[in-house]
């Protein structure tokens, strides 16, 4: 309004020389327009970016575990999940082998020569004995892994040998049963 009445206003000659020195007061308002006009763009950018965001999920921080024996069962140490994590290890690269070899080969190793092989080696231990034992750990073969492990579970369903694993992906321990091989 002041804007309108200043333009309203009749204008005497002698301040025109001033006027002209004074700048348009409406430009002042029109400047005022072009910067509400930016917030006014910032502002739906920022709205959209803020539905983009909560799109997203975010999971909520962990809690950091106190102390191991919180954690770990009771018959689980810090070394042996270590163990464990190594063995793991292994059979992982064990099995990238496994998936390069795509050829059919002949049988190398029969069930009845395991059989043979580990009633052999019970025959010679006393007690439990590991069936990681029953293998060159250098040159661990998996065909013969596999029928070893075939051979084993004939053994048990003659009831030849007997075997324990204490809890899962641990040891398999072997024995002769006490009515013999």
């Amino acid at each position: 309004m002041s804007i309108k009445s200043q333009m309203l206003l009749p204008k005497h000659e002698d301040l025109q020389d001033s006027a002209e020195d004074v700048a348009d007061p409406r430009q002042e308002l029109v400047d005022q327009l072009i910067v509400h006009q930016c917030f006014q763009l910032a502002t739906d950018q920022l709205r959209d970016l803020a539905q983009k965001r909560q799109a997203y999920y975010n999971r909520p921080a962990a809690e950091p575990p106190i102390s191991t024996d919180q954690v770990l069962p009771k018959h689980l140490s810090l070394a042996g999940l270590e163990r464990y994590y190594g063995q793991v290890l292994l059979r992982r690269q064990q099995q990238k082998e496994l998936q390069r070899t795509r050829e059919v080969k002949t049988e190398s190793f029969t069930i009845d020569q395991e059989i043979n092989r580990i009633e052999d080696f019970l025959a010679k231990q006393s007690g439990w004995v590991d069936f990681r034992k029953l293998f060159d750990s250098q040159k661990i073969v998996i065909e013969q892994l596999v029928t070893s492990f075939l051979a084993l579970l004939e053994l048990i369903k003659r009831r030849k040998i007997e075997a324990i694993q204490q809890f899962d992906l641990g040891p398999i321990k072997l024995r002769r049963a006490d009515h013999g091989i």
